[in-house]
């Protein structure tokens, strides 16, 4: 029984060690992409190459809502497809991070702006806006072969 019991275990941490070997690849390493407006679609463009240029196949983005919709149901993908478009061109995975509870400055609301709160709202209405954000940066995006 202990024959069997140290073969099994031997046997277990060779698989785990061939496991993590298979899993320790070279690691991706990416940047972070500030989506702000005024900035242009080439900029965008630009900084996506860049990555891909350097070997850096993955870029991170808050799906800032309060640039999505700058008016109530007014909504502005410009600048993320233009994001998305480059990913898809350049082989660069975007990760992108929603942010339900940083809503638009149009809603009048005094809400404190930190883009890693991870608070959620107490408030039904205030859930129902956020669902609402999500749907529409999901539906937009979730067939890009560039999201990761």
């Amino acid at each position: 029984m202990k024959t069997f019991k140290a073969l099994s275990f031997c046997l277990i941490s060779l698989f785990s060690s061939i496991s993590l070997l298979n899993a320790q690849e070279i690691p991706e390493i990416g940047a972070e992409i500030y989506i702000e407006p005024g900035q242009t679609t080439q900029q965008v463009e630009h900084w996506v190459k860049e990555l891909s240029d350097n070997k850096m196949p993955v870029a991170r983005v808050f799906m800032m809502w309060n640039y999505l919709e700058p008016k109530p149901n007014v909504w502005d993908f410009k600048l993320y497809d233009a994001l998305f478009k480059a990913g898809e061109k350049y082989g660069v995975k975007i990760t992108a991070t929603l942010v339900p509870n940083q809503p638009p400055f149009f809603w009048g609301e005094a809400f404190f702006y930190s883009t890693h709160d991870m608070g959620m709202y107490d408030k039904e209405i205030y859930r129902e806006r956020s669902n609402y954000y999500i749907e529409k940066v999901v539906e937009r995006y979730k067939n890009s072969s560039a999201l990761d």
